[in-house]
Formats: C-alpha cells, sequence, structure tokens
C-alpha cells in the first residue's frame, strides 16, 4: 500500500497516468535485472502495477481525464484503504480474542511461550505485529525474551563457578581460594548489575543465585 501511494503521489503532481505506468514498469525492472528483489518483493510490485492498470481502464472507460480522473483514481485508493482497515481491525480483534483464550485457560505458562513463538516466527503474523499494535503481545513477548535471558545469564553464572572452581583448585590447592574468590565474586556482581532495569522478581531469583555462590566461596551454607 505504501509503494502504491508514492506512485499515486506521483500521478497527483503529473496528472499523467500512463507517465506513472511507465515509471513504476521501469523501477520494478532495474531491480529485478540486479536481482534486488525477493519473492514477496516481486509479488508486492506485481500487485501495485496491477492496480495501477487497473486504474487506468477505469478511465478509460469512464472517459475521465485531467483532475477528474485523479479524484476518480483517489476514491478508489481510499475505498482500498478503508478495505484495508477492516481487515486490520478484524485480524486485530481475533488476536485480541486468542490472547483472551490463552489467558483464562494456561495462564503465564509454556503454552503461551509456545504461541508466543508461533507469532514470531510466522511470516505473516510477525508482519502483522511490526505493523500493528497489541498491547498484550509486547507485555508476553518481554517477559519471554526476559526469561531467555535469565536463562542464559544463569548458565554464564554456572560457567564462571565452574571455570574459576578450576583455577582455584590449580593455584591454591587445598586453600580457599581468596584472590580467586574475589574476582569470581566480581564477575558474578558484574553481570547481575547488567539486569538491574529488569523485572524485580527475576531480577531477585538473579541476585539468590549470586547470593549462594559467593556464600559458597566463603564456605558457608
Amino acid at each position: 500500500m505504501a509503494r502504491l501511494f508514492g506512485y499515486l503521489k506521483q500521478y497527483r503532481e503529473c496528472r499523467n497516468l500512463e507517465q506513472v505506468i511507465g515509471q513504476e514498469q521501469e523501477d520494478y525492472e532495474k531491480l529485478r535485472k540486479a536481482e534486488l528483489l525477493s519473492k514477496t518483493d516481486h509479488k508486492i510490485w506485481l500487485s501495485v502495477t496491477e492496480t495501477l492498470e487497473t486504474y487506468r481502464l477505469l478511465l478509460l472507460k469512464e472517459h475521465l481525464e485531467g483532475e477528474e480522473a485523479f479524484r476518480r483514481v483517489r476514491e478508489e485508493f481510499q475505498k482500498a484503504v478503508r478495505l484495508r482497515e477492516g481487515l486490520t481491525d478484524r485480524a486485530s480483534e481475533g488476536l485480541e480474542h486468542g490472547f483472551d483464550f490463552m489467558e483464562a485457560a494456561f495462564g503465564s505458562s509454556q503454552e503461551m511461550a509456545s504461541f508466543l513463538t508461533e507469532l514470531n516466527t510466522g511470516y505473516y503474523s510477525s508482519w502483522f505485529l511490526r505493523e500493528n499494535d497489541c498491547g498484550r503481545y509486547y507485555k508476553y513477548n518481554k517477559g519471554l525474551l526476559f526469561d531467555e535471558r535469565q536463562e542464559a545469564i544463569l548458565e554464564q553464572l554456572d560457567a564462571i563457578e565452574d571455570n574459576l572452581g578450576g583455577l582455584n583448585r590449580k593455584y591454591h590447592p587445598g586453600s580457599g581460594g581468596g584472590e580467586i574468590q574475589k574476582a569470581r565474586n566480581g564477575q558474578i556482581l558484574f553481570i547481575v548489575f547488567i539486569y538491574l532495569e529488569q523485572d524485580d522478581q527475576s531480577h531477585a531469583r538473579i541476585r539468590t543465585k549470586a547470593g549462594n555462590d559467593c556464600r559458597k566461596g566463603d564456605g558457608s551454607a
């Protein structure tokens, strides 16, 4: 729709639809020959070409020229925009119903995470969500992303524990590992501080993990 609108702006300036169609076809051919178009891009360009050609045939049929022709094309474009807005509203309503069902049936569970993954990986659903706001999608998707990051940070903490524990045994056999333990605790705290702005409950779980590691290093449980 945006590309079509761009060519209609050219038509508004020159009042010559044949010229605009020629320019659109020339632009398309340049990109096609340069192999810069994906399959989806091809479909979009062909759709624009077909729509402009439909406008041209309509003007010929109704014997319209100049300002009258432009107003007629504008009417057809606005009709298409209203139709698209109606379809968008229906899709948004369906998505809201989907979240209603998921919340009532599963809450913030693994099933909700699977639902979000399907939305994120589907070509048309991901495109729709980029173009249209959905408050609950952003809410749950943010939580999903944070859970994934939290899992990653806990894995990093375990890796630090293993790596620095190995260094401690190598360089300080039989000791408390004071300097190595300080470095280890410092790295743990550095990673935790990165996430200070995140969700408080999840953040608290990370702090607990860091605290447990520090107590292990001090010899206390």
